[in-house]
């Protein structure tokens, strides 16, 4: 068996082993994809190898049951070839390419494309089922944030709740949240409250994904969130940066800095959290779904 060395990321992270980890392995001639997949389980989080030049072309794989946030995952791979050289200017990624900036160290700018944002009506008895909340967590902000499904790398169906107290209570039922985003073209559900937890923040999102095993904050439903919350005139001014809080729920938590303006971007502290060596293989007795 040969091994693979690589390093953890934390993306997003306001201090060190907070955000969204990502591993981020050196590039390994000849990794088959499955080899990549069983490191992802093998680390419950994203991995991520590095090839080619200009852009630089990335190959992820998520853990069984997981999701993989490609800014997130751009922002990981940048970060990790940060520490032993400069920055590349774009990456891509299953297609898409994202453009790469930095400010001040420690600090790292994804470029995305804006999502198309287009309100929708949704009873209130059909959102409290899927997300396992009462009609009074929910119908309240309805009326002054608006549903709304943005629709970009991933569609997002963005839904606010009254406080953080309903964030954390959300219990998901899986089929009627199915249901749900099939009926309106939506790959996940983005929830969030004006109700934070820092001073800075502008709202405090949860992503509510299908059945998915291993949490992780969203940059692209953060994203989503500003982007639909834009389209209605809210939060002030078209060009302003505002932070989204995430991740606190289960312990990692994330502080995202969305620029809706006309180059719209992701930013986020980054974190180097370790180093790693793994074994280059499938192990026999493996399972990957």
């Amino acid at each position: 068996m040969s091994q693979v060395g690589g390093s953890i990321i934390d993306c997003f992270a306001p201090r060190p082993l907070t955000g969204s980890p990502v591993a981020v392995f050196e590039t390994h001639p000849g990794l088959e994809p499955a080899a990549l997949d069983a490191l992802a389980t093998a680390v419950a989080m994203p991995a991520v190898t590095v090839a080619g030049r200009d852009p630089l072309t990335l190959a992820c794989a998520e853990p069984t049951g997981g999701i993989a946030d490609a800014p997130t995952v751009a922002m990981a791979a940048v970060a990790s070839l940060g520490r032993s050289g400069g920055l590349p200017a774009r990456i891509c990624l299953d297609d898409e390419t994202y453009r790469v900036a930095s400010d001040r160290p420690g600090q790292l700018w994804i470029g995305v494309q804006p999502p198309t944002v287009a309100p929708i009506d949704v009873p209130v008895e059909a959102l409290s089922t899927a997300l396992g909340l009462e009609r009074e967590q929910i119908a309240p902000v309805i009326e002054q944030a608006p549903l709304a499904v943005a629709a970009g790398a991933a569609s997002h169906l963005v839904v606010p709740v009254t406080y953080l107290s309903a964030l954390a209570a959300i219990a998901v039922d899986t089929v009627a949240l199915r249901d749900l985003c099939a009926a309106h073209g939506a790959d996940a559900v983005f929830c969030y409250s004006f109700d934070t937890l820092t001073q800075g923040a502008a709202v405090h999102g949860r992503p509510v994904p299908h059945g998915q095993a291993h949490p992780v904050a969203s940059a692209t439903g953060a994203l989503a969130c500003i982007s639909a919350l834009r389209s209605v005139g809210a939060l002030g001014g078209a060009s302003e940066t505002v932070v989204v809080e995430q991740g606190d729920h289960w312990g990692r938590p994330t502080r995202m800095t969305i620029d809706t303006s006309d180059s719209p971007r992701i930013g986020g502290r980054v974190q180097h959290t370790g180093e790693l060596t793994l074994e280059a293989a499938v192990p026999g007795d493996t399972i990957l779904e």
